[in-house]
C-alpha cells in the first residue's frame, strides 16, 4: 500500500481551523468504528492543515523513515488529538520515530517538498478523489470510505486475481 496525499479542505489556512465540539450529540461515526474496534480516539480541538505534515512526511521517506513517521503522525492526530499542521507537533514526531530534527526542519522552512505534495496532490484530484479514506486498486477500482476487511478481501479476489489470470 501506498500512501497519498489528499486535503479534504483545501481552503484551510495554515494554521488550521478550531472545530466545532459536539457535545451533546455524542460521538460520530468514525468515533464509533474506532470504539467497536476497540481503539483510543482523541478528536482534536483543530482541524488542521495538513499540507506541511505531507511535507514532513515526504522528507522522511527520503531519509528511510516515511512508514514509521506516517504511523506516528497518525498516532499525534487521532490518538493524541494534536495538530499535525504545526511545525512544533511535526518536530515532535519525529523526536520520536528518530528522524533528526534539525533536518527536518530546514526542509520545512525551506518548503523543499512544496512542489512535490502538490504534484501528487493533483494527481490524486485528477484521479476522481472526493473522500477519505479512497482505496485504488490497480489504478481501476475505488473504494471509497472505511469498510470492513471482508470489502477489499473480495476486490482483490474477485476483481484483481481475475484480470491477473486474463478472466
Amino acid at each position: 500500500m501506498e500512501w497519498q496525499p489528499y486535503e479534504l479542505h483545501p481552503e484551510l489556512p495554515l494554521e488550521g481551523r478550531p472545530r466545532e465540539q459536539r457535545g451533546a450529540l455524542g460521538p460520530n461515526r468514525v468515533q464509533q468504528m474506532a470504539q467497536e474496534a476497540g481503539l483510543e480516539m482523541n478528536t482534536p480541538t483543530v482541524t488542521p492543515n495538513p499540507h506541511l505534515s505531507f511535507e514532513a512526511t515526504e522528507h522522511a521517506k527520503a531519509q528511510g523513515k516515511g512508514a514509521e513517521f506516517h504511523r506516528a503522525v497518525f498516532d499525534a492526530y487521532w490518538r493524541r488529538g494534536l495538530n499535525i499542521g504545526t511545525r512544533e507537533v511535526l518536530l515532535q514526531v519525529a523526536d520520536e520515530v528518530g528522524l533528526p530534527r534539525e533536518p527536518l526542519d530546514n526542509a520545512l522552512t525551506e518548503r523543499a517538498y512544496r512542489d512535490l505534495v502538490d504534484q501528487k496532490l493533483d494527481a490524486v484530484r485528477q484521479l476522481g478523489v472526493t473522500a477519505v479514506p479512497t482505496f485504488i486498486f490497480n489504478g481501476r477500482y475505488a473504494v471509497e470510505g472505511a469498510y470492513p476487511y471482508e470489502l477489499f478481501r473480495r476486490v482483490v479476489t474477485e476483481r484483481l486475481l481475475k484480470e491477473g489470470k486474463g478472466s
